[in-house]
């Protein structure tokens, strides 16, 4: 599951982000969703129940779901936490607002994995990942981009890495 931020649309996202070819690049063979989401902050999440959208969209019932939210998507993201197939969140140059949902859904999910990727959000997620308990860091990967915010889903690197690494993605390689 992909959500845009701010300033874009879903369709202008994928069109100008090149999502499907970033897709294919990661060669992982699975159900790829861009889901709408707001522009700005003044408007509310398209889809605010994950498990809702899942069925409506016809993904298998059980499947854990690696979710990426690229800056604003993470409003959507925090949304989905309450899902229990949400297993593995990503959060490109998405480290904006409250932290607590992060920390919480990490805390009850031990399992659970957040992979933060940063540009301008970096500090303010560095900060946050090593306030953690170390229980709870050790389920955070925390990396700098060497590019834009914008650069981080629109340069085609980012986006096929985090999905290829994915544990999930790794999980649905047949040897």
């Amino acid at each position: 599951m992909y959500v845009h931020g701010y300033r874009d649309d879903v369709d202008s996202a994928f069109a100008n982000h090149q999502l499907a070819a970033q897709f294919a690049k990661s060669e992982v063979d699975a159900l790829f969703i861009a889901v709408p989401a707001p522009s700005g902050a003044d408007q509310p999440v398209v889809f605010g129940d994950l498990d809702e959208l899942l069925e409506w969209v016809g993904a298998p019932v059980a499947a854990p779901v690696l979710v990426i939210g690229h800056s604003g998507g993470n409003r959507t993201l925090k949304a989905w936490l309450r899902s229990s197939r949400v297993e593995e969140v990503v959060l490109l140059d998405g480290f904006y607002g409250d932290a607590a949902p992060w920390t919480r859904w990490l805390t009850e999910r031990p399992g659970a994995v957040l992979r933060a990727v940063g540009q301008h959000t970096f500090v303010k997620a560095e900060a946050w990942r090593v306030s953690l308990p170390p229980e709870v860091r050790e389920q955070v990967t925390h990396e700098r981009a060497a590019c834009g915010h914008m650069e981080i889903v629109t340069a085609g690197d980012w986006l096929p890495k985090v999905i290829s690494e994915s544990s999930i993605a790794r999980s649905l390689v047949v040897l």
